[in-house]
């Protein structure tokens, strides 16, 4: 952390308004939890250069760290505004929405993840549980389904599905699913609990 925060503030020695030094520098702080320091740098990045959505990205990032949902929304619809397609900011987005109970929003912005990331694995699931918080079980199930014929030993989706068919209480087909889960992942607390409520 030390050498590499020497040589950023080295180089803005020689350019303090460069935007790209000073969001790395954002970086290096938001790895190192420094996150005051991050937003500081942020802002600098962004005051260099208005429209450098990563900078306005990572500053969401950091406010949603913080829990400050409210504020990371607010951030990252204004980058949103300067690029709509935007996927790091979508899905930060999609992110902070979820935490504040929003599932329609973040389902919302969850498919325009998955438009610019057709079979993302991450979004998918992700999708797929707002899906469920939001009761549409049938479209989670589709979401699951297709990930895990083509994805067959990608655990978290056997794990979601599973979970639906016990909230559905069908608790043949939890188990069918928790039993596969288990092949692929034996020790799966998830998985042993929905057995559990299952059996």
């Amino acid at each position: 952390f030390s050498q590499a925060l020497i040589y950023y503030k080295k180089a803005l020695e020689l350019n303090p308004k460069n935007s790209h030094i000073l969001n790395r520098l954002g970086n290096l702080h938001r790895k190192n939890n420094s996150y005051s320091e991050a937003i500081r740098c942020y802002d600098e990045a962004i005051q260099a250069e208005p429209k450098n959505t990563i900078a306005r990205t990572n500053k969401g990032l950091v406010k949603h760290i913080q829990g400050a949902y409210s504020e990371s929304i607010k951030i990252l619809n204004q980058v949103l505004i300067i690029d709509k397609n935007n996927l790091p900011a979508i899905k930060a987005l999609a992110n902070s929405y979820m935490e504040t109970g929003d599932f329609a929003n973040s389902f919302s912005n969850l498919e325009k993840a998955l438009i610019l990331a057709p079979g993302n694995l991450g979004i998918t699931i992700q999708i797929a549980e707002v899906s469920k918080r939001l009761r549409k079980y049938e479209l989670a199930k589709k979401f699951l389904s297709e990930l895990i014929e083509t994805n067959p030993d990608y655990t978290p989706a056997y794990i979601s599905l599973s979970g639906i068919y016990r909230e559905q209480k069908n608790f043949s087909l939890c188990i069918d699913i928790s039993k596969k889960a288990l092949k692929l992942d034996p020790k799966g607390k998830a998985t042993l609990n929905n057995l559990g409520v299952a059996y």
